[in-house]
């Protein structure tokens, strides 16, 4: 499991830590929350701390509880 953006797969699931670090080194969006650094990020956390437009995305049609890959991150963008 990758701590940061950039080493972090565009198929790996997306930690904490990860999109905290992604929020800096892309620039696409903001985190306003604090995720628990070493857990994955599920479609709750990204409504709940981030400002990632999930309505009109792939993300739209996940549960709540699925797991986020920082492909699915990319393609809202």
């Amino acid at each position: 499991m990758a701590t940061t953006w950039n080493g972090t797969a565009s198929d790996e699931l997306v930690s904490g830590d990860a999109l905290i670090d992604g929020a800096s080194v892309t620039g696409l969006y903001e985190v306003t929350g604090e995720p628990q650094g070493n857990k994955m990020v599920t479609k709750q956390v990204l409504i709940n701390i981030t400002d990632i437009p999930t309505g009109n995305s792939p993300i739209a049609g996940y549960s709540n509880n699925k797991c986020v890959t920082k492909s699915d991150i990319l393609r809202v963008y």
